[in-house]
This record gives structure tokens, sequence and C-alpha cells, in this order.
């Protein structure tokens, strides 16, 4: 079950409590969601017959008490599930990122508690395509950039050599690897200087569940799955 689907049926009551402290209209996720795709379809750009773009990054603008509730539930996660929910609406219906999708919330005290705006960035048909939609079963989030897990063994370090680079000296050049097997993904410390924790404990390696946090360095990694 997804972050998005246990918001809505295992903390009804919780939203309920938390509201109601409030005056006006409640600020529910799914309408977030729905928004959400409509500004992904208002902003398409076709490049060609088979291919159109959409932006890679939303600006979710709220009412101080909205920003408030959603920091208190754990903004980041939200914010990363939210992005998930998007990409996965854009690969249903073939559009194509120029990078990966990210999500921000904002405050703006002339809000109204309730209301909330939805903004991104215009995107042209000169832009080049770098990450399209991720097809992938596995996905990490990187210090704030997504990336999906398409290869069986993904390399993590501050090399040029390394799949995914990080620019974190505190990282060795190839830290740690991400594995796909049929039992999961296996995340194993390559040998770094520093170690690697899986959270919060020192370990080598660790078969991953849905939302943990890995820690390289000064860098934080957290592992998503479908």
């Amino acid at each position: 079950m997804s972050f998005l689907d246990k918001f809505e049926q295992s903390s009804e009551k919780m939203f309920n409590k938390i509201f109601s402290r409030f005056s006006g209209k409640e600020l529910k996720p799914v309408e977030l969601v729905t928004a959400l795709k409509k500004e992904v379809d208002s902003k398409i750009v076709s490049i060609s017959l088979d291919k159109k773009i959409v932006p890679s990054q939303y600006h979710i603008i709220l009412s101080t008490a909205d920003f408030d509730t959603v920091e208190s539930w754990g903004s980041n996660n939200f914010a990363d599930e939210l992005a998930m929910e998007i990409s996965e609406y854009a690969t249903s219906q073939g559009y194509t990122f120029t990078s990966p999708v990210k999500v921000i919330f904002e405050e703006n005290v002339e809000l109204e508690k309730g209301n909330f705006k939805i903004m991104s960035p215009k995107v042209s048909q000169d832009e080049h395509v770098v990450i399209s939609s991720p097809s992938s079963e596995y996905m990490i989030d990187v210090n704030g950039r997504r990336y999906p897990l398409s290869k069986s063994i993904t390399t993590v370090g501050r090399s040029q050599d390394a799949d995914i680079v990080i620019d974190d000296t505190s990282v060795s050049r190839k830290h740690i690897q991400f594995k796909i097997t049929p039992e999961g993904v296996i995340v194993k410390d390559l040998g770094s200087t520093n170690g690697m924790r899986v959270e919060d404990h020192l370990t080598a390696d660790a078969l991953l569940l849905n939302g943990n946090t890995i820690t390289i360095g000064r860098s934080k990694i957290i592992f998503w799955s479908k």
C-alpha cells in the first residue's frame, strides 16, 4: 500500500482532528494529486508525433495553516510520494520529463486555509530530454534527485565512473551498490571509508524495504518500491 493510500485510509481520523482545529475548507491529499495531474496536462509540449514533454518541477503554494499541517504529516515523504504519483501518471499518458520529478511545498501568508496553487515552469521544444518517465519497479532519491534503478546493479559514489555520482567529499569513489535480486533490492557497502547506515544502523549490506533511508557520508538516499 502506498504512502498516499495509507494517508487516505489509516490516517483519516488523525486528519479530522488536525483540521478541526481550524475553520474553513479542509485540505485533502487527493485534491493535491488531482490538481497536480491537471497541471501536468496543461503544460504538455509536443516535440514529435510520439513524444510529449512536461515540467519536472512542481510548486504547491499553501496557506500558513495548511503548510504547517503538511509539515506535521512529514512534508519530505509526502512530496516524494506526490512526485511518484506524477511520474506514474505521466508514464500512463506517454509523457516524458526533462529531469527527475520534484515537488516543493511553499507557504503564502495571503492564502486562506484550504486554498492552494500549483505552479510549474514552462518547457520548450528545445529542451533536451535526459530522464524519461521512470518505468523501473524501484527508485532512489539521492539528495533530492530521483533515479530509477533500471539496471541489475547500480553503483553510487563520488567517482565519475559510478552510475550515480554524488558531489560529497565524505563519500568514497564507489561507496555502495544497489543489486536487484528475486528477493528484492540489496544495498551493499563497497569497502567505503566512512561506511553505510541503513535506518541509522551501521551495516555492510541490507535487504531494503520501501521508504528505507540509507546514509553515506553527509548524503541521504531514500529507497522506493512500487
